[in-house]
């Protein structure tokens, strides 16, 4: 069974239209001119109408020998005179590879959806939906994003609750609508009453070298955060051309409707992974103007190696550079921490984002600070004692959730009988590997052990299950 295998991805923003018969099959032959029977076909679809079914399965038909095996949407409607849409994520696979067992379906258990909500809701629109697949025995994450139109900083949670969503995985691919536009430098005369801006003087791959913020590696929260790596196109994928060669602009962006604004981001070692192809497809064969959609679909072919093994000290030190940033370690360094104390770092750092960004709905307003002041103070144990064992990590992290913050109060007991326990601090440590043994001990079925809980579905747990998870915890450190 060879070790190299190619993928191949699919971003496509339909604009809130129908696409025809053609145009599915011209982006179909497109991808098969770029690769030959690559062993997973990942579709990403935004705004996308699905009278006919949705994008992946209408792409089936022009797939014979592949079957749909992860098929996901959610509902939006990102402009109201226009009706509600979807935004899609299918993942197709080599039947020859399912049955020979090369690609097993397993985790698709834990895929998930996460929607960009702010106080009011307004931005459910945005968000996006995850799955993982294994490749020869190594996990590779697939996701379909459409993030936010406007603001920096809700892309920038959006991005980092889908990810954090996958667990630890050999590949990521992320397929998205990113709604970064060129920079405003690459616009002059500026007319905000009539919303015009005007391009200046250049061809599009000139303009995408110079402007384009993604594949210049400018977004330092998917560069730097999470290593993601963009390839560069020679054509825009979203282009609001208006009369007078003049592009729209609205003063909220600060630049003009124009850009990559669709790509494929990698996230993964050079030895585990790299792009190999990637290019919009011109839907009518014309490269001046946009048809069809607003948006051109961009196709990316990737090569994935099931051998390499360096992933593994890659995405630890990505992790260790969020880790660093965020929680200031500019005193120690985190390199030398122990595997208990990063992991337990890790869990803290995805709480207090999902506190603090991921979750601006109405009952994060009013919860209890306790909770986060417990984590913040345990994140400062952690980083005084960088090279603590297990036991003493888990000890502090127990006395961190159920000896501290709202599992001690009154107020908590009434909460846990309601969706509050989506915001459980337990989840994002037993996500980590924190109580596996107390939690064995005291199941029904010990022989068999607790099952695994992935960060996606934790919180689609009922409320019993929660329960008797917590009543494991706490069973096991009254005996001990």
């Amino acid at each position: 069974m060879p070790d190299k295998y190619e993928v191949q991805s699919l971003t496509f923003n339909m604009g809130n239209k129908k696409m025809s018969g053609e145009h599915i099959k011209k982006i179909c032959d497109e991808m098969k001119r770029d690769c030959h029977n690559p062993a997973v076909l990942h579709i990403s679809a935004q705004e996308a109408k699905d009278d006919d079914g949705t994008l992946a399965k209408q792409m089936l038909k022009h797939f014979p020998g592949y079957e749909l095996v992860h098929n996901a949407k959610f509902e939006v409607q990102t402009k109201l005179t226009e009706g509600k849409s979807t935004t899609q994520l299918g993942l197709l696979v080599r039947r020859d590879l399912l049955q020979s067992g090369v690609i097993s379906k397993g985790r698709l258990a834990s895929a998930g959806k996460v929607h960009g909500v702010d106080l009011w809701g307004a931005r459910r629109n945005k968000g996006g939906l995850h799955a993982t697949l294994e490749i020869d025995g190594k996990a590779a994450a697939f996701t379909s994003g459409h993030f936010d139109s406007y603001s920096d900083k809700h892309r920038k949670r959006e991005t980092h609750a889908l990810l954090s969503r996958s667990g630890p995985v050999a590949m990521t691919l992320v397929a998205a609508d990113f709604n970064h536009r060129f920079k405003p430098e690459a616009m002059t005369e500026y007319d905000a009453k009539r919303e015009r801006c005007v391009l200046v003087k250049g061809t599009q791959a000139e303009h995408i070298a110079s402007y384009d913020p993604l594949s210049r590696g400018e977004v330092r929260y998917l560069t730097e955060d999470y290593g993601m790596q963009f390839p560069r196109l020679k054509h825009y994928t979203h282009h609001e051309e208006k009369k007078g060669n003049k592009v729209r602009y609205k003063g909220k962006r600060g630049t003009g409707d124009v850009g990559v604004l669709d790509n494929i981001g990698l996230i993964g070692d050079k030895d585990t992974c790299e792009i190999v192809t990637a290019r919009a497809v011109l839907l009518d064969n014309d490269a001046e103007h946009i048809r069809g959609s607003d948006h051109r679909p961009v196709i990316a072919t990737v090569k994935f190696d099931s051998a390499s093994t360096s992933y593994t000290q890659h995405n630890r030190n990505l992790l260790i550079g969020r880790l660093s940033r965020y929680f200031d370690c500019t005193d120690c360094s985190l390199q030398g921490a122990s595997e208990p104390v990063i992991a337990a770092l890790g869990a803290s750092y995805d709480y207090l984002w999902h506190r603090e960004y991921r979750n601006g709905s109405w009952r994060n307003r009013f919860m209890s600070d306790k909770g986060r002041c417990a984590i913040k103070k345990l994140v400062e144990w952690l980083k005084d004692n960088l090279d603590a064992g297990p036991k003493a990590v888990e000890q502090q992290v127990f006395q961190a959730l159920f000896e501290q913050g709202e599992y001690k109060s009154k107020w908590f007991e009434f909460a846990a009988e309601t969706t509050h326990k989506k915001h459980s601090r337990l989840a994002y440590f037993i996500n980590e590997g924190f109580f596996k043994e107390a939690r064995a001990a005291s199941s029904s079925t010990p022989q068999q052990g607790p099952e695994p809980i992935f960060k996606q579905s934790f919180e689609s747990l009922a409320t019993e299950q929660r329960q008797e998870i917590r009543r494991q915890v706490m069973t096991a450190a009254v005996e001990a």
